[in-house]
């Protein structure tokens, strides 16, 4: 019998590492309750940032960007967990 596995992806900021009220964006990974967490190198007006969506919000350009990147980013991930599925 094939257990399922589960899997998640999310944003989050550091408020901890806050300078000149921006934040770095981590993503946090979630494959069968292990998390890991890594830096994508991208740091976030604290104003734009929607904490409950984990993304940037509004129509500025600095928010789009940043969310086509996240878009790019969560698209690589879920493609690399999938070929890891295929191949078990």
């Amino acid at each position: 019998m094939k257990t399922s596995n589960t899997f998640g992806i999310q944003f989050i900021i550091r408020q901890d590492k806050i300078k000149n009220d921006k934040a770095p964006i981590y993503a946090r990974i979630t494959v069968n309750g292990e998390i890991v967490h890594f830096a994508l190198k991208q740091w976030v007006d604290l104003a734009i940032w929607d904490t409950s969506r984990g993304s940037s919000k509004g129509k500025v350009e600095a928010a789009k960007y940043i969310n086509n990147g996240l878009d790019q980013v969560r698209l690589a991930l879920s493609n690399c967990y999938q070929e890891l599925q295929v191949e078990g």
